[in-house]
């Protein structure tokens, strides 16, 4: 789309998306159903009015475990989307366009794997797979990095 485009009417675009999904929110929200165990304890009053405190209170070292297991993932989106984005761009000069299209392919991969990977730890398990997951993310950052941020790739030498 080009600029001029975006500015008379693209800009929309995101609002109307956004407005389709909240109305199939609200549908949604409207026309399912609960599921057997809420019914139960809603029957049965042990619904809390903050269920998130209890949660906290009652199985904090699950919860510190659970956010240990999901930092690795979110340290790298933060890396890849923000972080490097903009160090590509202000640091060594990348066109904008290459650093957007790469984002973009690279989370494209990511929606796959991620679907590969969910398959793969429902036929092998659960634990291995996220391990491998988690060391391959570990191992294969620096690589990246150097690659992207020291400018030593011969391929992308010619895009830019």
């Amino acid at each position: 789309m080009t600029k001029e485009n975006f500015n008379d009417w693209g800009w929309r675009i995101p609002f109307f998306v956004g407005g389709l999904l909240g109305i199939l929110g609200a549908y949604l929200r409207k026309n399912l159903k609960e599921s057997k165990d809420f019914l139960v304890c809603k029957n049965k009053n042990v619904l809390t009015a903050l269920p998130f405190f209890t949660l906290v209170q009652k199985n904090l070292k699950l919860v510190i475990l659970s956010v240990l297991l999901v930092l690795p993932s979110a340290i790298s989106f933060f890396y890849f989307l923000i972080f490097s984005s903009g160090y590509l761009e202000n640091q060594y000069h990348y066109k904008p366009d290459f650093v957007k299209i790469t984002i973009t392919v690279g989370f494209f991969l990511n929606a796959i794997f991620c679907v590969l990977f969910g398959f793969l730890s429902d036929k092998i398990n659960v634990k291995k797979v996220y391990g491998y997951g988690v060391f391959s993310l570990a191992v294969l950052t620096l690589p990246v990095h150097f690659v992207f941020m020291a400018q030593i790739n011969i391929l992308l030498f010619f895009y830019i």
